[in-house]
This record gives C-alpha cells, sequence and structure tokens, in this order.
C-alpha cells in the first residue's frame, strides 16, 4: 500500500471514529435532555392540577380526576379536594385524596380503624358519595358495636392494580394506623391500571433516542406524560396481564408471580405492624375467572389472610330471581360496576362474616388492651 492510499486509509478511519464519537455524545446528550425533560414535565403538570382546580360540581372523567406520583409503583392518585359529578354521580375527596372523611393520623386508643385497598369497585363508580360498601360498613359498626369508634380509610382508586394498592398503603396507609386492612380483589388486579406514565428507560440499548429525537421532530409528535393503558390487541375496556406484552417499566407490576409478591409483601407487613388482612371478594365469578378466584383464596389462605366472598349470596339472590347481575346489581345497562344495593348487600356480607369469622371480637379484644 503506498504513502497516498495509507493516509486516506487513515483519514477515512478518523473520520468515521470521529462521526460515531459525534453520534454517540448526541445520544447520550439526548437522553440526559429526555430524563430532565420528563423531570419538568412531571413538575408542570402537578402544578397545573393544583393551579387548576376542577369547578365544583362539573362533569369530570377519571383522566381529570387524577395527577402523576413520582413513585412508578403508584403512578396516579386522585386530586385531593374533588368535588365533581364522575360516572353519573357526586364525587368529592378528602385531604388525602380519598372518598370519605378526613381521618386525623393520630389515632385514639377507643377507636378501631379499617383500610381498605381496592380499585373502582372499592372507590364506588357510580355510587353517590357514602353508598360505597366500606362507609356502609363503617356504618354498620357503629351501630351495632357502639362501644368503639369505627373508622373507615378507602384508599381505592379506580383502575389500581395489585402492586398499586400495595404500594399505597405503604406510602400513604401505614400512616393511619389500621387494625386491619381489606384487600378488595378483582379480576383485573394483575393487569395494567388504567393509566400509565410514558417514562422512558434511560439506560436501554434496544432503540436510539437521537433518531426518535429526530423522527419526532420531522413528524411534530409531542410526547406524552400520562397515557390509556387499554391493551389494542385485546380491546378497549381490557387490559394486558401478561409481563412479556407490557412496557418494560411494568412489567413487575403484572401477572401472576407479581400479584403474589406484592400479597406476600403484604402479610410481612401486617405482621410488622400488627394488622389482620381480610381478602374480600365482591362480584360472583364464573368459568375461567372462578378458578383464578381459587387460585387467589388458596395463596391467600396460605398467607393466613381472613377469606370473605359475597359472590354466594349475590348468585343465590339471582338464581332465587331468576334475573341475572347486569339487570339487578351492575350501575347501568352500560357500566357492569355494583350499583348501590349491590354495595348495601356486600357490606351486610361483610360485617357478618367478620362477626362469624370471630374478626370484630379480635378487633374489640385488642382494641381493650390499649
Amino acid at each position: 500500500m503506498t504513502h497516498e492510499n495509507r493516509h486516506m486509509l487513515a483519514n477515512i478511519c478518523l473520520t468515521v471514529c470521529s462521526l460515531l464519537a459525534m453520534m454517540v455524545s448526541a445520544e447520550i446528550g439526548i437522553r440526559i435532555r429526555a430524563y430532565y425533560e420528563d423531570k419538568r414535565l412531571f413538575s408542570e403538570f402537578v402544578k397545573y392540577t393544583e393551579r387548576h382546580p376542577l369547578p365544583s360540581g362539573s362533569e369530570a372523567g377519571l383522566g381529570n380526576m387524577i395527577r402523576p406520583v413520582i413513585n412508578d409503583r403508584i403512578i396516579y392518585e386522585l386530586l385531593p379536594g374533588l368535588s365533581v359529578r364522575y360516572a353519573g354521580t357526586e364525587v368529592t375527596t378528602n385531604s388525602g385524596g380519598f372518598r370519605g372523611h378526613d381521618r386525623s393520623k393520630g389515632k385514639n386508643a377507643n377507636t378501631i380503624r379499617i383500610v381498605g385497598l381496592g380499585d373502582s369497585i372499592m372507590f364506588g363508580q357510580g355510587v353517590a358519595d357514602g353508598g360505597n360498601y366500606l362507609s356502609l360498613l363503617e356504618r354498620l359498626l357503629a351501630q351495632n358495636y357502639k362501644g368503639k369508634k369505627w373508622e373507615v380509610v378507602n384508599t381505592g382508586v379506580p383502575g389500581y392494580n395489585t402492586v398499586m394498592e400495595v404500594e399505597t398503603l405503604k406510602e400513604k396507609g401505614l400512616a393511619y394506623k389500621p387494625d386491619i386492612v381489606v384487600v378488595g380483589f378483582c379480576v383485573n388486579d394483575m393487569s395494567l391500571p388504567n393509566f400509565i406514565r410514558t417514562k422512558e428507560d434511560y439506560f436501554t440499548l434496544t432503540k436510539s433516542f437521537f433518531v426518535e429525537f429526530i423522527s419526532q421532530r420531522i413528524s411534530r409528535v409531542k410526547k406524552k406524560f400520562i397515557a390509556l393503558a387499554f391493551s389494542p390487541e385485546i380491546g378497549r375496556g381490557r387490559f394486558e396481564d401478561d409481563p412479556a406484552k407490557v412496557p418494560p417499566l411494568y412489567r413487575d407490576m403484572v401477572g401472576w408471580d407479581a400479584f403474589e409478591t406484592e400479597l406476600t409483601e403484604l402479610q410481612e407487613i401486617s405482621r410488622q405492624n400488627n394488622f389482620d388482612v381480610v381478602m374480600f371478594f365482591f362480584i360472583p365469578v364464573s368459568g375461567g375467572e372462578s378458578q383464578l378466584q381459587s387460585r387467589v383464596v388458596n395463596l391467600s389462605k396460605r398467607l393466613g389472610f381472613y377469606i370473605i366472598d359475597a359472590g354466594p349470596s349475590f348468585n343465590k339472590y339471582l338464581s332465587d330471581n331468576s334475573t341475572s347481575w347486569q339487570n339487578m346489581f351492575a350501575v347501568s345497562s352500560t357500566d357492569g360496576h355494583p350499583n348501590a344495593e349491590a354495595h348495601r348487600i356486600a357490606a351486610n356480607v361483610l360485617m357478618a362474616d367478620m362477626a362469624k369469622q370471630g374478626i370484630i371480637k379480635r378487633l374489640l379484644t385488642a382494641a381493650g388492651r390499649r
């Protein structure tokens, strides 16, 4: 090879190396920029919700009623101080962002406190304030066991799954010093929540942030901060529960393994904080859903949780009256959530079974020793 050819080859190599170095530097720079842009968007979104509260009495969708949270295992929470109409009825939230009365973090010796972990069913979608089963349970306990003050903290949020619920207990619910925790099980508790953050994995090698940045500039597509989590593969209104099919950020939040891990952690939290756990099954199930529920029951028994199932009571009523859930206990023909009557029955079943299994006696005895 001649001196001129070697010189030309060296120049080409130097140019290629320089271009590669420039591309790597640009990739790193864009990733850093994207990270800080996410933080800025997060901060601005939260500030916007604080500065622009929904007008009292206004119609609202779930997307208007939430704000993102920094904890990636909770993702979003209900705005505090809401007073809106949602799913056809009035909905208010307290200073903690929960449905129900404000509760102090402190608790006197005469108070027995129940913390609920759940989703739209426990929240009471389509049911007026005070009409969800935990609010009704509080009222029933106060009427039937007057020696103590009974208080419920309902942390249920539409779209939450079990991972989000247990994380909410750790971050918020434990501060209320629960004597017992009621977990409202639903068949989509192992699925993606209603909304997810479009947060990136800034260390991934599976894609180029630089290329994505250029393509977004060309197409003028703006990045979303909060996204609907409905799976296009299985249709609107259903949610993905296969970890292999969800964004990497959420893979440890969906599927049976994630569910089992969270309930096992809940068992340890209950031991450390001296409270019992009730796994409550509200809506009757059938087919594959009943097989899933049986699996959940077996896991809950192994972990030492109490089991209460309102399903048989509803099934008997439906059979005796030759009717269906949708006709009798659904909010509407287009919304299968439990209506006010279903919540009333569920509250009665919950209290009766708590008495039958000795839970109430255990709570009263423990409170008497304080």
